[in-house]
């Protein structure tokens, strides 16, 4: 590779992964994911495993191959901090009583279920 080419490449890998760490957020140290972990734990406390709830983030908005329309793709904790606070004040009795540790078909179900049945989706 001749001294051109090399700089191309370097230039390219540079843009792409400034253009990456820009267009992107997985930060999950967000205080929504910690809350919404810390529910899942209490959860988890009181019924021995841990209910199918995403505690993930994420943000992306496409850099390539994008056509007028592309609009950026957001994640959030299925737990919100309002609705984590709440689940953390309640009592193992409470959670176990709405059969919070019954095992749900899929994460949605299982955090409305849960969110629900606590009085904690308002």
């Amino acid at each position: 590779m001749n001294n051109g080419n090399a700089l191309l490449a370097l230039f390219l890998c540079g843009a792409v992964a400034i253009g990456v760490v820009a267009c992107s957020d997985h930060d999950q140290v967000r205080s929504s994911v910690v809350m919404c972990e810390s529910a899942v734990q209490h959860i988890k406390k009181c019924c021995g495993s841990p209910p199918r709830v995403s505690c993930e983030y994420a943000y992306n908005v496409p850099i390539l191959y994008c056509d007028p329309d592309c609009k950026p793709t957001e994640v959030e904790p299925e737990f919100s901090e309002a609705a984590s606070t709440c689940i953390l004040a309640k009592s193992c009795v409470e959670i176990t009583g709405i059969g919070a540790c019954s095992p749900a078909s899929d994460t949605t179900a299982a955090s409305g279920k849960i969110l629900a049945g606590l009085g904690c989706d308002r």
